[in-house]
């Protein structure tokens, strides 16, 4: 079981798991929406074609005939015709992973149904036709195997799949027939289909292998690679992101807080910089634990780091922040020492509309200096209190 999911992941049929799997599916379903309903107009093109031509080549008494002539070009004909329909209304569908990939299977069993009439139809309309002109059936039925395997590459599952229900009928009939050329088309046939199959799982390996790479290039341009969490520039472009999606739903409000540790610099100063970036990870560790999905913590400085709150009322900012730094004041045990750290923070809280990035960072900032001030203030007080105590 475990190598036929592997084997199906690899053509396409079933998405990869995490995030890499959520990325390739984005653009299969992307190309199949653009190209499913011109397959489908290209199959009726091809088979009113045929139905035409044939009609008039074969015995109306024949059943292979009419099958060939009437009753398969109808059903394809319809059949194709709704599925091209039904894919041009989803055209503006928003991409939904779920549905993706059930909308993948389901294309692999409905293309190969119709995959698996026109290798039917291929192998009546030769049993009926004749004449000199049977020729066209081969050819016919490649050129539409050809173009299906181009629209359905994406998935290449589908596509070989497709490839051998519709030419491997007819070439099996041309291989027995005894005739030297019809042998040579058939082996022609099959070897193009195999040449192509393998064509196509080269091409999807391919991609997901690009995919996987501009995923990782593009982690590392967004991320910062000492904590993990948001750089400056994706802590940015997260607040652009916000905004553009606000003014298309409605008016909401959004808070920016800034976050800078207390007594970091001694312990760096003392333990050296490996300690720093030990310590650093690990207080990134727990705000992550903290963080829930209306929220983006950054790291925008050497221990300095930025909050924005989506939507939420400043009351649970503030209270989120106060629990942040309970959870972050507790010890810290690196190597054979246990370090303890604060945070000073401050906050500032605005319409989308209203605010800008950097005005809201210069506000945060403002409040935050204005508690580290008032820590200073405190510090005396405390020693002074503690020496009194002592006397």
């Amino acid at each position: 079981m475990k190598k036929l999911h592997e084997f199906y992941q690899k053509t396409g049929l079933i998405p990869y798991d995490g995030e890499l799997g959520v990325n390739l599916l984005s653009l299969q379903y992307e190309h199949l929406r653009r190209h499913i309903p011109f397959l489908y107009i290209t199959i009726c093109f091809y088979f009113i074609l045929a139905a035409v031509f044939i009609s008039s080549q074969v015995d109306s008494q024949d059943l292979a005939g009419v099958l060939a002539s009437h009753i398969l070009p109808i059903i394809v004909i319809s059949f194709s015709l709704v599925r091209a329909f039904t894919w041009y209304k989803r055209r503006h569908d928003l991409f939904d992973a779920k549905i993706a990939a059930k909308t993948m299977i389901s294309l692999t069993y409905i293309s190969a149904l119709i995959a698996s009439m026109c290798g039917l139809w291929a192998v009546f309309a030769w049993q009926s036709e004749n004449s000199a002109e049977k020729f066209y059936i081969p050819l016919i039925i490649a050129m539409g195997g050809f173009s299906v395997a181009y629209c359905l590459a994406i998935i290449p599952f589908s596509a070989m799949l497709n490839l051998f229900l519709a030419l491997f009928p007819i070439s099996c009939i041309l291989f027995f027939s005894g005739e030297a050329l019809l042998v040579v088309i058939s082996i022609t046939l099959i070897t193009a289909m195999f040449y192509l199959m393998g064509l196509l799982r080269r091409h999807f390996a391919q991609m997901v292998n690009m995919t996987e790479l501009q995923q990782q290039m593009q982690k590392q341009a967004n991320t910062d690679m000492l904590t993990g969490l948001l750089n400056r520039w994706a802590f940015n472009d997260a607040y652009e992101k916000i905004q553009q999606y606000d003014r298309e739903v409605t008016d909401h409000h959004i808070s920016v807080a800034m976050i800078d540790l207390d007594k970091f610099k001694p312990i760096n100063d003392r333990y050296g910089h490996a300690t720093g970036d030990i310590l650093l990870t690990m207080i990134a560790q727990r705000m992550r634990n903290e963080i829930d999905e209306t929220c983006y913590i950054a790291r925008i400085g050497g221990d300095e780091f930025a909050v924005i709150f989506y939507d939420q009322p400043i009351q649970y900012c503030r209270e989120y922040l106060k629990k942040l730094s309970l959870k972050l004041s507790e010890p810290y045990h690196i190597g054979d020492n246990y370090h303890n750290v604060g945070i000073s923070y401050g906050i500032a809280h605005d319409t989308i509309d209203n605010a800008e990035l950097g005005i809201l960072l210069s506000r945060a900032d403002a409040a935050l200096y204005r508690m580290k001030a008032r820590k200073k203030l405190k510090k005396p007080a405390k020693m002074i209190k503690r020496k009194l105590q002592l006397i």
